[in-house]
């Protein structure tokens, strides 16, 4: 049931984040990054807040966290994901393998990003 449950929300938080993203670039003047970056940081916002929510209840349903979090989330943006991960670490005090993380994820995202494109173009 949690795996059906997570499907669900990742295919809502998809077409959520295909929906706004569409409205913000096609249907207004701005630039075509803000809605990327529109919607990741309303998504790292919407994963902090469910998280604290949920750390504020007793005996919550563990599949509803789940389908809200990696699901709806998750297909939302991975970068609510990346964002608290990087605050885990930096909770922690770990502040070295924290920044580690933050500059090798983009760095190599963008380098596997072109050499996708390259591969297929």
């Amino acid at each position: 049931m949690k795996f059906l449950l997570i499907f669900i929300g990742g295919g809502v938080g998809s077409v959520l984040r295909y929906g706004i993203a569409h409205c913000i670039s096609v249907k207004t003047n701005f630039h075509p990054l803000l809605a990327t970056f529109s919607v990741n940081a309303v998504g790292s916002f919407f994963l902090g807040a469910l998280l604290a929510y949920f750390a504020k209840q007793n005996g919550q349903n563990e599949s509803i966290v789940l389908a809200l979090t990696v699901g709806l989330c998750g297909g939302f943006t991975t970068f609510s994901t990346f964002s608290l991960e990087v605050v885990n670490l930096l909770k922690t005090g770990d502040f070295i393998q924290a920044s580690i993380y933050i500059s090798s994820s983009i760095l190599l995202s963008l380098f596997l990003l072109f050499l996708g494109w390259k591969l297929i173009a």
